[in-house]
Protein backbone atom coordinates (compact mmCIF):
# COMPACT_ATOMS: atom_id res chain seq x y z
CA UNK A 1 0.00 0.00 0.00
CA UNK A 2 1.83 3.45 -1.28
CA UNK A 3 1.34 6.84 0.73
CA UNK A 4 -0.20 9.83 -0.97
CA UNK A 5 3.13 11.38 -1.39
CA UNK A 6 4.68 8.28 -3.38
CA UNK A 7 2.28 8.51 -5.73
CA UNK A 8 2.32 12.91 -5.92
CA UNK A 9 6.45 11.71 -6.80
CA UNK A 10 5.71 9.34 -9.12
CA UNK A 11 3.07 11.36 -11.12
CA UNK A 12 5.05 14.28 -11.38
CA UNK A 13 7.72 12.04 -13.55
CA UNK A 14 5.63 10.59 -15.41
CA UNK A 15 3.91 13.40 -16.82
CA UNK A 16 7.42 14.47 -18.25
CA UNK A 17 6.49 10.77 -20.73
CA UNK A 18 2.98 12.10 -21.14
CA UNK A 19 2.07 9.86 -24.49
CA UNK A 20 2.98 6.85 -22.54
CA UNK A 21 1.73 8.14 -18.76
CA UNK A 22 -2.03 5.82 -19.27
CA UNK A 23 0.51 2.52 -19.42
CA UNK A 24 1.77 3.25 -16.44
CA UNK A 25 1.16 0.47 -13.59
CA UNK A 26 0.08 3.65 -10.91
CA UNK A 27 -2.25 4.45 -13.50
CA UNK A 28 -4.13 1.12 -12.58
CA UNK A 29 -4.13 1.00 -9.23
CA UNK A 30 -7.43 -0.25 -7.23
CA UNK A 31 -8.24 0.29 -3.68
CA UNK A 32 -6.82 2.64 -1.28
CA UNK A 33 -3.74 4.74 -0.11
CA UNK A 34 -1.88 4.38 2.91
CA UNK A 35 -3.76 7.80 3.79
CA UNK A 36 -6.90 5.92 3.23
CA UNK A 37 -7.76 7.65 0.08
CA UNK A 38 -8.46 6.06 -3.50
CA UNK A 39 -5.20 5.87 -5.45
CA UNK A 40 -6.88 6.89 -8.56
CA UNK A 41 -8.66 9.86 -6.94
CA UNK A 42 -4.83 11.53 -5.72
CA UNK A 43 -3.72 10.29 -9.11
CA UNK A 44 -7.01 12.40 -10.57
CA UNK A 45 -6.25 15.77 -8.52
CA UNK A 46 -2.60 15.89 -9.57
CA UNK A 47 -3.11 15.66 -13.44
CA UNK A 48 -5.72 18.08 -12.49
CA UNK A 49 -3.41 20.42 -11.22
CA UNK A 50 -0.52 19.69 -13.53
CA UNK A 51 -3.07 21.15 -16.05
CA UNK A 52 -3.66 17.33 -17.77
CA UNK A 53 -5.47 18.48 -20.82
CA UNK A 54 -2.85 20.97 -21.98
CA UNK A 55 0.19 18.06 -21.01
CA UNK A 56 -1.68 16.12 -23.28
CA UNK A 57 -1.26 18.50 -26.59
CA UNK A 58 2.61 18.23 -26.15
CA UNK A 59 2.07 14.91 -27.78
CA UNK A 60 3.11 14.36 -31.42
CA UNK A 61 0.65 14.00 -34.19
CA UNK A 62 1.36 10.75 -35.84
CA UNK A 63 0.05 10.66 -39.39
CA UNK A 64 -0.90 7.29 -40.62
CA UNK A 65 -0.70 8.34 -44.33
CA UNK A 66 -2.86 5.95 -46.28
CA UNK A 67 -5.87 6.25 -43.34
CA UNK A 68 -7.15 4.84 -40.85
CA UNK A 69 -9.96 2.46 -42.51
CA UNK A 70 -8.49 -1.27 -43.03
CA UNK A 71 -10.07 -2.87 -46.13
CA UNK A 72 -9.74 -5.97 -44.08
CA UNK A 73 -11.81 -5.02 -41.77
CA UNK A 74 -14.88 -6.69 -42.90
CA UNK A 75 -16.69 -8.51 -39.73
CA UNK A 76 -14.69 -12.01 -39.45
CA UNK A 77 -12.33 -12.45 -36.95
CA UNK A 78 -8.95 -13.72 -37.60
CA UNK A 79 -6.83 -13.59 -34.96
CA UNK A 80 -6.42 -17.22 -35.11
CA UNK A 81 -6.79 -17.42 -31.50
CA UNK A 82 -8.89 -19.91 -29.48
CA UNK A 83 -12.36 -17.91 -28.33
CA UNK A 84 -11.75 -18.43 -24.21
CA UNK A 85 -8.38 -16.36 -25.14
CA UNK A 86 -8.94 -14.10 -22.43
CA UNK A 87 -6.69 -11.45 -24.43
CA UNK A 88 -8.76 -11.59 -27.25
CA UNK A 89 -12.02 -11.59 -25.66
CA UNK A 90 -12.38 -7.96 -25.82
CA UNK A 91 -11.49 -7.83 -30.05
CA UNK A 92 -14.22 -10.18 -30.65
CA UNK A 93 -17.02 -8.84 -28.65
CA UNK A 94 -15.97 -5.37 -30.32
CA UNK A 95 -16.37 -7.13 -34.29
CA UNK A 96 -19.44 -8.78 -32.83
CA UNK A 97 -20.76 -5.13 -31.61
CA UNK A 98 -19.42 -4.12 -35.97
CA UNK A 99 -21.63 -6.68 -37.60
CA UNK A 100 -24.26 -6.16 -35.00
CA UNK A 101 -23.98 -2.81 -37.08
CA UNK A 102 -23.75 -3.65 -40.30
CA UNK A 103 -27.01 -5.93 -40.11
CA UNK A 104 -28.61 -2.92 -39.03
CA UNK A 105 -28.13 -2.08 -35.08
CA UNK A 106 -28.06 1.52 -34.19
CA UNK A 107 -27.18 1.60 -30.48
CA UNK A 108 -28.54 4.19 -28.30
CA UNK A 109 -26.32 7.15 -27.55
CA UNK A 110 -23.16 5.74 -29.52
CA UNK A 111 -25.13 5.18 -33.07
CA UNK A 112 -23.31 3.36 -35.67
CA UNK A 113 -20.41 1.00 -35.08
CA UNK A 114 -18.61 1.65 -38.65
CA UNK A 115 -15.13 0.23 -37.63
CA UNK A 116 -12.75 -1.83 -34.98
CA UNK A 117 -9.26 -2.39 -33.81
CA UNK A 118 -8.40 0.50 -35.82
CA UNK A 119 -4.51 1.05 -35.54
CA UNK A 120 -2.95 4.62 -35.24
CA UNK A 121 0.82 3.40 -36.44
CA UNK A 122 2.15 5.23 -39.92
CA UNK A 123 4.70 2.34 -39.78
CA UNK A 124 6.62 -0.24 -37.77
CA UNK A 125 9.32 2.60 -36.60
CA UNK A 126 6.08 4.17 -34.27
CA UNK A 127 6.73 2.29 -31.30
CA UNK A 128 3.93 2.16 -28.15
CA UNK A 129 1.10 2.85 -30.45
CA UNK A 130 -2.10 1.09 -29.31
CA UNK A 131 -5.22 0.83 -31.34
CA UNK A 132 -8.84 2.11 -31.32
CA UNK A 133 -11.32 -0.64 -30.04
CA UNK A 134 -14.47 1.20 -32.20
CA UNK A 135 -15.62 4.10 -33.95
CA UNK A 136 -19.14 4.54 -34.15
CA UNK A 137 -20.88 7.33 -35.88
CA UNK A 138 -23.49 9.53 -34.73
CA UNK A 139 -25.08 12.21 -37.07
CA UNK A 140 -22.50 14.18 -38.41
CA UNK A 141 -19.76 12.84 -35.14
CA UNK A 142 -17.27 10.20 -35.07
CA UNK A 143 -16.56 8.77 -31.90
CA UNK A 144 -13.61 7.06 -30.83
CA UNK A 145 -14.42 4.36 -28.04
CA UNK A 146 -12.41 2.54 -25.72
CA UNK A 147 -14.46 -0.76 -24.79
CA UNK A 148 -13.57 -2.63 -21.93
CA UNK A 149 -15.19 -6.37 -21.53
CA UNK A 150 -16.68 -7.52 -17.05
CA UNK A 151 -13.14 -9.02 -17.11
CA UNK A 152 -11.15 -6.56 -18.02
CA UNK A 153 -9.55 -4.80 -14.72
CA UNK A 154 -8.48 -1.49 -15.73
CA UNK A 155 -9.45 1.55 -14.03
CA UNK A 156 -11.66 4.25 -15.33
CA UNK A 157 -8.43 6.74 -14.82
CA UNK A 158 -7.25 4.46 -17.07
CA UNK A 159 -9.47 4.14 -19.81
CA UNK A 160 -10.03 8.05 -19.71
CA UNK A 161 -6.04 8.39 -20.20
CA UNK A 162 -5.92 6.27 -22.82
CA UNK A 163 -8.84 7.43 -24.88
CA UNK A 164 -7.71 10.79 -24.56
CA UNK A 165 -3.53 10.15 -25.84
CA UNK A 166 -5.16 8.18 -28.71
CA UNK A 167 -7.14 11.04 -29.40
CA UNK A 168 -4.49 13.10 -29.15
CA UNK A 169 -1.88 11.05 -31.31
CA UNK A 170 -4.16 10.81 -34.29
CA UNK A 171 -4.36 13.05 -37.19
CA UNK A 172 -7.86 14.17 -37.02
CA UNK A 173 -8.13 15.59 -40.67
CA UNK A 174 -6.84 12.45 -41.91
CA UNK A 175 -9.18 10.27 -39.59
CA UNK A 176 -12.17 12.22 -40.63
CA UNK A 177 -11.07 11.88 -44.53
CA UNK A 178 -10.78 8.23 -43.98
CA UNK A 179 -14.77 8.06 -43.26
CA UNK A 180 -16.18 10.51 -45.45
CA UNK A 181 -17.02 8.83 -48.72
CA UNK A 182 -18.42 5.67 -46.99
CA UNK A 183 -19.96 7.72 -44.11
CA UNK A 184 -21.33 10.99 -45.39
CA UNK A 185 -18.89 14.27 -44.34
CA UNK A 186 -18.74 13.89 -40.51
CA UNK A 187 -17.07 16.99 -38.77
CA UNK A 188 -16.49 16.60 -35.50
CA UNK A 189 -14.69 13.76 -33.39
CA UNK A 190 -15.82 12.88 -29.65
CA UNK A 191 -13.94 10.21 -27.15
CA UNK A 192 -15.58 7.85 -25.00
CA UNK A 193 -15.26 5.14 -23.08
CA UNK A 194 -17.87 2.17 -23.23
CA UNK A 195 -17.98 -0.18 -19.89
CA UNK A 196 -20.17 -3.06 -19.26
CA UNK A 197 -22.35 -3.38 -16.03
CA UNK A 198 -21.18 -5.13 -12.77
CA UNK A 199 -17.56 -4.95 -14.10
CA UNK A 200 -14.78 -2.81 -12.28
CA UNK A 201 -15.29 0.33 -14.02
CA UNK A 202 -19.26 0.36 -13.73
CA UNK A 203 -18.45 0.05 -9.51
CA UNK A 204 -16.18 2.83 -10.19
CA UNK A 205 -19.01 5.08 -11.61
CA UNK A 206 -21.78 3.95 -9.29
CA UNK A 207 -18.41 5.73 -6.77
CA UNK A 208 -18.66 8.48 -8.89
CA UNK A 209 -22.33 9.07 -8.60
CA UNK A 210 -22.32 8.76 -4.95
CA UNK A 211 -19.64 11.75 -5.00
CA UNK A 212 -17.00 9.31 -3.70
CA UNK A 213 -14.66 10.01 -6.74
CA UNK A 214 -15.06 14.21 -7.55
CA UNK A 215 -11.22 14.31 -8.59
CA UNK A 216 -12.15 11.99 -11.64
CA UNK A 217 -15.19 13.14 -13.04
CA UNK A 218 -13.94 16.68 -12.94
CA UNK A 219 -10.94 14.73 -15.08
CA UNK A 220 -13.38 13.43 -16.97
CA UNK A 221 -15.25 16.51 -17.46
CA UNK A 222 -11.63 18.53 -18.68
CA UNK A 223 -10.96 15.69 -21.07
CA UNK A 224 -14.30 15.95 -22.68
CA UNK A 225 -14.70 12.09 -21.90
CA UNK A 226 -17.91 10.23 -22.20
CA UNK A 227 -18.81 7.30 -20.42
CA UNK A 228 -21.34 4.82 -21.60
CA UNK A 229 -22.32 1.42 -20.14
CA UNK A 230 -23.67 -1.79 -22.31
CA UNK A 231 -25.61 -4.72 -20.98
CA UNK A 232 -23.75 -7.42 -22.32
CA UNK A 233 -26.63 -9.97 -22.43
CA UNK A 234 -29.16 -7.27 -24.48
CA UNK A 235 -26.77 -4.37 -25.94
CA UNK A 236 -28.91 -2.04 -24.47
CA UNK A 237 -26.34 1.03 -23.59
CA UNK A 238 -26.91 3.50 -21.32
CA UNK A 239 -25.31 7.20 -21.13
CA UNK A 240 -23.36 7.11 -17.16
CA UNK A 241 -21.11 10.50 -17.86
CA UNK A 242 -21.59 12.75 -20.27
CA UNK A 243 -19.37 16.05 -21.06
CA UNK A 244 -22.31 18.91 -21.22
CA UNK A 245 -19.94 20.41 -23.97
CA UNK A 246 -20.42 17.67 -26.18
CA UNK A 247 -24.30 17.76 -25.98
CA UNK A 248 -24.18 21.11 -28.05
CA UNK A 249 -24.52 19.83 -32.36
CA UNK A 250 -22.05 23.33 -32.66
CA UNK A 251 -19.25 21.86 -29.95
CA UNK A 252 -15.65 21.18 -31.87
CA UNK A 253 -14.09 17.68 -32.29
Amino acid sequence: MLSKMTILNEVGVLVNTIDQLYTSSIINRRGKTADGEFSTEVIAEELLRLDIKNRLKEINEVVREKGYRVATHNGVVTTGHKEEDSNRKEERVAIQLFNLSQSGTIFDHIGRIIDYQVPLKNNRADKGLGKIDLISLVDDCIVLIEFKIKENRETLLRCVLEIATYYQVLSKPKLLESYSNDFGSPKRIKKAVLIVLDSLQYKEMLELRNGERRHLEKLMDALEVQVFCMDPVSFEVQTVFIHEGLCNPKSEG
